[in-house]
């Protein structure tokens, strides 16, 4: 999609990968200057955004590389929940968030979403204004259209919460 296209280009990425035995995989390509040293936090969380396991290991990723920083096993969590589990991940480090990420263990078309009774927010003038969207559920694939003077402008979004 253009959103993961963007990030791609991010100059630090951050990229789960589900192994489907209940193993994922977490790569980080680091194009910056520095060595990139901070935390990484996962957690699976349920359909109904209810987490189900939390953790975070630190990591180190040399200046201008890329490669496989952690490996952890979610089998006793993800087996038999494949469809109804999801994983978010953040890299940050003391000044804020680097990259995230969002995976699911399943083809979207076979992911049992709840109704994520999305509402919003309109704060701003008619010119400049920010949106505000809010969740009680995981959200994949929600469009915003926003029509300004016969233009149509769209986004593409996964919400989290």
């Amino acid at each position: 999609t253009q959103y993961e296209a963007a990030r791609f280009f991010s100059p630090i990425y951050l990229h789960p990968e589900y192994l489907g035995d209940g193993r994922v995989v977490f790569y980080i390509s680091n194009e910056r200057r520095q060595t990139f040293a901070g935390t990484l936090e996962y957690r699976i969380g349920a359909a109904d955004n209810s987490t189900v396991h939390k953790g975070y290991a630190n990591v180190v990723i040399e200046r201008n590389s890329a490669r496989l920083v952690l490996e952890r096993d979610f089998g006793e969590f993800l087996i038999g929940n494949e469809d109804r589990y999801y994983l978010e991940c953040y890299l940050k480090d003391q000044l804020g968030t680097y990259a995230r990420a969002t995976t699911l263990f399943v083809p979207e078309k076979h992911f049992k979403f709840k109704d994520p009774k999305i509402s919003y927010e309109i704060v701003g003038s008619e010119r400049r204004f920010s949106i505000t969207l809010n969740a009680s559920a995981f959200a994949g694939a929600v469009e915003v259209v926003i029509v300004v003077d016969t233009v149509e402008y769209a986004a593409f979004l996964s919400i989290v919460l």
